[in-house]
Formats: C-alpha cells, sequence, structure tokens
C-alpha cells in the first residue's frame, strides 16, 4: 500500500482540520493505536505546512515508503482483542484533551493543511546512506517543491540510540529550527514537536502517537 493525496482543489482558499495525504489520515482515524503503531511505530513524521501554489504538494506525492507496505497489511488485519483496544484508546484519547502539544498541532492542522510524510531513506546512494536528504531536487528523500528550498537543502541523520538531527547542507536561505539557526554541515537534535524551517517551508517533526490522537479529532 502506498500513500498518495489526492490533488488540492483549484481555490487557493482550501479549509481542513485534518492533515494529507486523505488516504494516510483516514488509515489513523480508522484504526487503534497498537494497529496505527504497528505500521508506524518505528517512524518519525515530517508535517509540511503547504502553500497555495499546490507545488509542495505535488512533489510531496511522488514520494513512496517501502516499509509502510507490509506494516500497512498486517495493521489491517483485526486483532482479536481489538474492541478491548478501542475502548482503552478512546478513553486515552478523552483524556489528551488538554496536552499542549497535541492542542498546538491540531490548531496548526486547521489553520493551514499539512502532508505527512516519514522520515527516512527513499533514494538509493553509494555514499551517506545514513543522511535523509531534503531538498527541492527530485532525487532527495524528502522532495520541498518550492522557490526558497535549495537543491539539496539538508539533511536528517538518527543516532544508535535514536535521537534524530538536522543539520543545514549549506544551502542559500538557511534552517531554522525553531527561532535558532543550524549551523551550516552540523547536526542539531531536534524532537517531536519542533518546528524546522526549510528556507521559507514550515515543517513540524512529529511521533506516530501524537499523528494518531490528533487524527481522531480531525
Amino acid at each position: 500500500m502506498s500513500f498518495m493525496a489526492q490533488s488540492l482543489p483549484a481555490s487557493p482558499m482550501r479549509k481542513t482540520s485534518s492533515f494529507l495525504p486523505d488516504d494516510l489520515a483516514a488509515f489513523a482515524a480508522s484504526r487503534s493505536l497498537a494497529e496505527f503503531q504497528a505500521t508506524y511505530g518505528s517512524s518519525m513524521f515530517l508535517l509540511v505546512k503547504l502553500s497555495d501554489t499546490g507545488e509542495l504538494e505535488m512533489g510531496l506525492a511522488t514520494l513512496r515508503s517501502s516499509a509502510r507496505a507490509t506494516g500497512a497489511a498486517a495493521a489491517a488485519q483485526p486483532l482479536a482483542f481489538h474492541t478491548q483496544l478501542a475502548d482503552v484508546n478512546t478513553a486515552m484519547v478523552q483524556g489528551d484533551q488538554g496536552d499542549p502539544s497535541i492542542n498546538m498541532l491540531r490548531r496548526r492542522l486547521q489553520q493551514a493543511p499539512h502532508y505527512a510524510v516519514t522520515i527516512e531513506k527513499r533514494v538509493e546512494t553509494s555514499t551517506y546512506m545514513e543522511r535523509i536528504s531534503v531538498g527541492r531536487a527530485r532525487n532527495q528523500d524528502v522532495v520541498l517543491r518550492h522557490p526558497s528550498v535549495s537543491k539539496f537543502h539538508a539533511w536528517f541523520q538518527r543516532s544508535d540510540r535514536g535521537q534524530w538531527s538536522v543539520a543545514d547542507a549549506g544551502s542559500k536561505n538557511g534552517t531554522r529550527i525553531n527561532q535558532d539557526e543550524s549551523s551550516k554541515r552540523e547536526l542539531t537534535p531536534v524532537s517531536p514537536g519542533d518546528i524546522v524551517r526549510f528556507g521559507s517551508v514550515e515543517t513540524i517533526v512529529c511521533a506516530p502517537d501524537v499523528l494518531w490522537k490528533v487524527a481522531q479529532w480531525t
């Protein structure tokens, strides 16, 4: 299974309280947390705020994930104790209404559409296999088709202990983590909830369980 978004309507005033691609949002909303984490538990998401031009979504919609095909198929199989899991998850979501991080993310998704992609290696190269590249060029792992983004703009990297970091690749317009500019070619740790700007493209680092919880309310 590959998740792709439907094209945005022509109007630049498109309003949504959800995230894209639509089938990923539907998958998250229709599955228990255990099922969703069975598919994406080892991944980290990048939520990309979409511009009015549609170019960002068109580029992101071309991305594929080899890992999610078998995981999604496995998660689609009902569990014997699905009812109990659903009850526990519903109670947990109700208790998360006051979680500041989830409320912040819900507000951002209500203000503008965001496209969710996993931060993972998609392009096979002979060098720097540990780097997940971000840039405007089509041969990057995360493609951000925007004039403020360099062809090879930045990269993500995960340590042996599971800590994610991002580094600017010497881009023209820089990479900012929250309010701080990333030093060129130096890894800076990032955590779920951090806002990373590549040029003027705003993204949010998001853990799978948070994305699932938000999907229950969108």
